[in-house]
């Protein structure tokens, strides 16, 4: 593959074109072999002046237990679920290492084989948006957290209700992560609107806590609020009552100051 040249004066003054471009190689292949199927590695071959030549390899030629029909998933790939993740797991393509709110495509879940508990299960469904029930705060949030926590994963390998089939495993481990809140107060300001795009004022905001404890604030003429000293490390379930719209509630995790945490109304 040819490698395009933005080298221009002045840096072909002080540099050589190879001390320029020779990064380029190794870098392609890192992010080329994060979307191999597994089994499957690319590395830098040749690197003759503007070419660069890619090998491809597997340690399975005869494809002896290679990846089953479906979506191939890559090699080494962190998943981490969070209810303000900003996207959910896709579900025509292999995910990539992110953070993704908990998602299922398929409905409805079937049991998982023993010693899983049986459904039903809370569904968090395919869009971004979904009512707080379905998140993990709201089937977690006030629960006691100490005890036995345990994973329990099935791979249909693409193909909607059929029996378990894994084909690839869990091979860092797993971990769950507590965030208890703590003294120290952050911000978290935002802005409510019309479905329009306009500031509406005089509309309340709430926070509510685990422990039912609500916080409240007005918006003013543009739409804007502010929460001052919100303890840190705790989940918020965030909600805008108004006379006009409806809003659809939020569930934040405060681990800093936030801004921009904005709600639109529904007509």
């Amino acid at each position: 593959m040819p490698l395009r040249d933005h080298f221009r004066p002045p840096l072909d003054d002080r540099t050589a074109w190879e001390g320029f471009h020779g990064g380029w190689p190794a870098v392609l292949v890192q992010h080329l072999n994060r979307h191999l199927p597994v089994r499957y590695v690319a590395a830098p071959r040749v690197h003759s002046g503007t070419q660069l030549e890619f090998d491809l390899a597997t340690d399975d030629p005869e494809n002896v237990g290679g990846p089953a029909p479906g979506i191939p998933f890559p090699n080494h790939v962190t998943l981490t679920f969070s209810d303000i993740a900003a996207q959910i797991v896709p579900d025509s393509v292999a995910p990539t290492t992110g953070n993704y709110k908990p998602t299922n495509c398929e409905t409805p879940v079937l049991s998982f084989a023993p010693p899983a508990p049986a459904v039903p299960y809370t569904e968090p469904g395919c869009s971004l948006i979904r009512p707080v029930e379905q998140t993990m705060f709201g089937s977690f949030g006030l629960s006691d957290p100490n005890g036995t926590w345990s994973l329990y994963v099935r791979d249909d390998n693409g193909a909607p209700f059929a029996p378990e089939s894994v084909v690839g495993s869990i091979a860092g481990g797993w971990g769950i992560e507590f965030l208890s809140p703590t003294a120290a107060g952050v911000e978290v300001s935002g802005r409510v609107m019309t479905p329009d795009g306009r500031g509406l004022r005089n509309a309340t905001v709430t926070m509510t806590n685990s422990d039912g404890v609500t916080l409240s604030a007005v918006t003013s003429s543009f739409g804007y609020y502010k929460f001052e000293h919100v303890p840190v490390g705790g989940s918020f379930v965030m909600n805008v009552n108004s006379r006009l719209y409806r809003f659809t509630p939020r569930v934040v995790s405060v681990t800093d100051t936030l801004t921009d945490v904005d709600f639109t109304g529904l007509e």
